[in-house]
Formats: C-alpha cells, sequence, structure tokens
C-alpha cells in the first residue's frame, strides 16, 4: 500500500498497489493514461476527466468511478488550485472483496463478476452518507498522518463494500427503461449516465439534442424518450436546472455581473434567465444576491 500526497511526475510501476494520491495543486494535468479500478474525489476545484469520448467534471458534490484498464486523462478546469483524493484498488484486491459478497440469487453483483474483473458503471456519483464519510475519513487520516498500513487495509475494504452497495441500487433506476432484456437495459442505463455526465459537465456551454445524443450513441428522438423515461425530465429541462444552479452559486459566491453569469452558464436571454430563476428560487438574481449580502 503507497500512500502519496503530491502529484506525481508519472504514474506508479505496471504492478498497481492499493493507492491513495492526495494532493493539492495548481494547473495540474495528466496526459492520457491507464489505471486501475479508482475512485477520483474532489475537495476544492474541478477536475475534468476525458474518457472515450466523454467528459466527467469532479467537484465537491459527486465522485467518480473508472474501472481498470480505462484510458483517461485529467485537467483541472479552469487552471488554479485543486485538492484531491485518489483513490487506487490493486486488482486482486478489488476482486476478492467483491467476490466474497457476491451471493447466486444476486444476479447484479454477479454481472459485475462475468468477465473476471470488476467492473463499475463509470458515471459521476453524488455525494451519500456511505460513500463520502469514508472518503474524507481517508483524507483526513492521510493529512494528519494518522493512516497507518492496517488502518488503510480496512478502509479500502470497507470503501469497496459500500461502492458495491451503491452500484446495486442502481438495479431499481436500470428496471424502469422499457422493457427489453436486462444486459440491453444495462447498455442503455450506461449510455444514458454518459451523456447525462457530459451535460453536467459542460452545462455552460451551449449543446444541441443532436451533440448530446451522440455521446449516447443514440439518435435525438430515442435518447429524448429513453432519457425521460430514466430520469423523469427532458434533456432540456435537466439542462436549464443544472445552469440555473450554477448562476445561483456564482451570484452568491463572486462579484461579477449577472449578464456576465447569465451568458457565460449557457443563456441565451438576461430576460429569460431572470424569469426562470425567479421561478425556481422565489427572487430575481439582483434580489437574491441583495438579500443574501444584507444578512
Amino acid at each position: 500500500m503507497l500512500v502519496l500526497t503530491e502529484y506525481p511526475r508519472q504514474c506508479p510501476p505496471r504492478a498497481w498497489p492499493n493507492l491513495i494520491l492526495s494532493a493539492k495543486g495548481n494547473e495540474v494535468a495528466y496526459s492520457q493514461r491507464s489505471g486501475p479500478l479508482s475512485v477520483k474525489a474532489v475537495f476544492s476545484g474541478v477536475e475534468v476527466h476525458e474518457v472515450n469520448g466523454a467528459r466527467f467534471a469532479v467537484n465537491a458534490h459527486n465522485y467518480l468511478i473508472l474501472n481498470q484498464g480505462q484510458r483517461y486523462s485529467s485537467y483541472a478546469a479552469p487552471p488554479g488550485a485543486i485538492e484531491t483524493l485518489s483513490i487506487f484498488f490493486a486488482p486482486d484486491f478489488a476482486q476478492g472483496v467483491l467476490g466474497s459478497l457476491v451471493s447466486p440469487s444476486d444476479r447484479l453483483l454477479d454481472s459485475l463478476l462475468e468477465t473476471q474483473q470488476v467492473c463499475f458503471f463509470e458515471r459521476l456519483y453524488p455525494h451519500d452518507q456511505t460513500v463520502t464519510p469514508l472518503l474524507e475519513r481517508i483524507r483526513y487520516a492521510v493529512r494528519t498522518g494518522g493512516a497507518s498500513a492496517e488502518w488503510v487495509e480496512d478502509q479500502f475494504g470497507a470503501l469497496l463494500e459500500h461502492l458495491l452497495w451503491a452500484h446495486r441500487n442502481l438495479y431499481k433506476e436500470i428496471l424502469r427503461m422499457p422493457p427489453l432484456r436486462l444486459a440491453t437495459k444495462t447498455e442503455i442505463f450506461r449510455r444514458l449516465y454518459r451523456a447525462r455526465d457530459f451535460m453536467e459537465s459542460t452545462c455552460h456551454q451551449r449543446l444541441t439534442l443532436g451533440e448530446i445524443a451522440k455521446i449516447a450513441c443514440l439518435s435525438p428522438h430515442h435518447f429524448l424518450r429513453l432519457f425521460k423515461t430514466a430520469f423523469g425530465e427532458t434533456p432540456h429541462r435537466f439542462l436549464v436546472r443544472l445552469r440555473l444552479e450554477r448562476t445561483r452559486v456564482l451570484l452568491l459566491e463572486s462579484d461579477r455581473s449577472v449578464t456576465d453569469i447569465c451568458f457565460d452558464s449557457g443563456f441565451n436571454s438576461l430576460g429569460s434567465f431572470s424569469s426562470l430563476f425567479k421561478r425556481r428560487y422565489g427572487y430575481s438574481p439582483r434580489a437574491l444576491r441583495e438579500k443574501v449580502h444584507c444578512q
């Protein structure tokens, strides 16, 4: 087991051990490389991971799982100060922990091991009450020097168990898909979440339905229908909600003008943005900013 507290100049050797990389830096960028099963978390800043044309923006509100052997590149966006935590699992370690939890009747868990390699849905997972406390505990122990080898090994096992159960809960979402074979539903689910994560990572840009559907390798019509079935809202409504949440954060945490925030968040009209914002939050953008500053 290795613990690193600064960005290495190159990835560890080919025989990956269990590894923790807890680091702070500026203008961080890694060229494309492959690695073992890993969890990526960010505590300040944003780190974008690009995987086979998909884009995942990891920030303080989510974490990312990448499978063993996956090739990806990453960079801080925008360039600047960033704090990250990466957990890398040795292949045999991950396989052993997950294999010990599979029961013959559990189809979803069993499907993770069909290729004799642990394989998760590669997507942004929102922070929760099970995985997140473990990530924060590991981060604190590494930063304060309290991470003994034995303690870390226990945390790796516990983290894998929690990741497995979080993954298992996705089964309910998969079952909401149209009446198709489970393998087909699972593949559609993967594609939809890849497009959804792309939208979340690029919501401030101008995106068309065709561009988003292409990320999911689906026709625009099928993507629109399946996305609404899976997530209960259209891609357009999802994008608008993301952009409104982004503008709210910028209004409260920066001194930029409302106009700049509006257009930099992907809205085309200041008037329609203000109307949508007031409908969602009960205040106009300027009124919300003034209200918070007066408190």
